[in-house]
């Protein structure tokens, strides 16, 4: 989560981390899971590069917490995130 904060951070201010979810001005743009059975270990995660609000309003069947959001296109694209986490992968 701290490397998708800090690649985040560069194209867009207001980027906070809550437990497992980013933020931008208080709006949830990226989730994030992990789980570890035995020596798998599983991390998922979802970003939304476009407003889905009525559609999680729809289908989510609990109280929504965190008001969604979504990472405005024009100040970070999904080709920019992408060539960003593969430079941080790639380095490792």
């Amino acid at each position: 989560m701290k490397k998708f904060y800090e690649i985040i951070s560069k194209y867009i201010s207001g980027v906070t981390i809550d437990k497992n979810d980013i933020l931008v001005n208080g709006e949830k743009v990226m989730g994030a899971m992990q789980r570890q059975v035995g020596d798998v270990f599983v991390w998922a995660a979802q970003i939304s590069f476009k407003d889905y609000s009525e559609i999680i309003a729809q289908v989510c069947n609990k109280q929504i917490v965190k008001k969604p959001g979504y990472i405005d296109s024009s100040l970070l694209t999904k080709e920019t995130l992408a060539e960003e986490v593969l430079k941080w992968l790639q380095k490792r």
